[in-house]
């Protein structure tokens, strides 16, 4: 996992944040059967790996996005509801940029792309906590760069889709996804 960090990382040219800046907070989004320590092990590996490659201030620190380590049959019925979501986001969005369909339709399609997303918001707490961490970060001007490991994808993509973009939220939050399973 460290060397797939380092390769995308550590692509200077490739990032068009400007990462040094203390006004970019920074999280690791872990995977699925990883404890609090685990994931915390990571986190550090890659606050080193960013730091080593001059795209993190020694003095900043990477948060986690921590979603809880659920016993296995639990974790493995969340991921596939977060996959078959993540299929229907695409499905309802693709109805929705349909030129041809009226205004009402392109809505609704629109609407329930959107409402995996709300109703997870409201039965999970760790996708509860995330949002509401980031939009502190973004509320206080912050850009929000999330390094998400696996099903922390999932996570990090429904986050994105429920921060508010009236206020140009979602243009300061960033995934770089590895191992996505999206």
């Amino acid at each position: 996992m460290g060397v797939m960090f380092a390769v995308i990382l550590l692509q200077q040219p490739a990032l068009a944040l400007d990462c040094q800046s203390p006004e970019v907070a920074f999280y690791f989004g872990n995977g699925m059967f990883n404890s609090v320590n685990e994931a915390n092990k990571s986190r550090l590996a890659l606050q080193g790996m960013l730091v080593r490659g001059g795209l993190l201030q020694p003095d900043q620190d990477v948060q986690i996005a921590y979603n809880l380590d659920e016993p296995a049959l639990q974790e493995f019925l969340q991921v596939a509801s977060q996959k078959s979501e993540e299929y229907g986001r695409r499905f309802f969005r693709w109805l929705s940029d349909f030129s041809l369909a009226d205004d009402a339709f392109r809505l609704l399609a629109l609407a329930a792309s959107l409402s995996a997303d709300h109703v997870r918001y409201v039965s999970d707490p760790d996708l509860r906590r995330q949002v509401d961490e980031y939009k502190m970060d973004v509320a206080d001007g912050k850009t929000v760069l999330v390094v998400a490991h696996s099903q922390g994808n999932f996570y990090a993509n429904s986050a994105w889709h429920l921060l508010p973009g009236g206020d140009g939220a979602a243009k300061r939050f960033f995934v770089v996804g590895v191992a996505a399973p999206v």
